[in-house]
């Protein structure tokens, strides 16, 4: 990289998500049974390799993510994942902040880091792995369902509206390399406010 480069990535952006949620128990999701060619893999440190075949140098934040304490599910396909999901649950009894800027309160699970290879999207991978979420949330103990999605992503915004989940909030934050700190953040499960 370049010196202009260095210093571009390291210049402040302002993001802004549409936070959305819905009661597990009332969401839509149908159990969805991947083609024969395609197997589901619970992502860990052991097969980290396999998602970098996939998603070239997504080793070192599945790392991250692993070591923060959050569960990946990966569909792979001739050693390679082409489709990821991540969820990460609060069953404390205060809320906690995960991945630098996101709150989650008592009870909530969070669905995030979605990621389908081009050449396999349409082909419904994302809610099978969605379903797989689901029943692993609600069976570690999460009522609820949760995530943020920018509101140009017109397409996962209409599959979150299928399956049940409602829009409760904005939040906003500024990101400096890949660091994120909250501009405006959830104060409650069902509405967002300043800091």
């Amino acid at each position: 990289m370049n010196t202009l480069g260095a210093v571009m990535s390291f210049r402040p952006k302002v993001h802004h998500y549409d936070v959305f949620s819905g009661e597990i128990a009332s969401l839509e999701m149908e159990p969805f049974l991947l083609p024969d060619k395609f197997k589901f893999l619970d992502v860990s440190v052991e097969n980290l390799a396999i998602l970098g075949k996939g998603r070239p140098g997504y080793e070192n934040r599945a790392r991250r993510y692993l070591r923060a304490g959050y569960a990946g599910v990966a569909v792979i396909t001739d050693g390679a994942a082409v489709s990821l999901s991540w969820s990460a649950i609060n069953i404390d009894d205060r809320p906690r902040t995960i991945r630098g800027y996101f709150k989650l309160f008592p009870g909530e699970g969070y669905g995030f880091a979605e990621w389908t290879h081009p050449n396999y999207r349409r082909m419904s991978l994302q809610k099978a792995l969605g379903a797989i979420r689901l029943e692993r949330l609600a069976l570690e103990g999460a009522q609820t369902l949760v995530s943020n999605i920018e509101p140009n992503n017109t397409a996962s915004i209409a599959k979150t509206l299928e399956e049940g989940r409602q829009k409760i909030d904005t939040i906003s934050m500024i990101s400096i390399g890949n660091r994120y700190f909250p501009l405006k953040q959830r104060v409650s499960p069902l509405s967002g406010g300043l800091l």
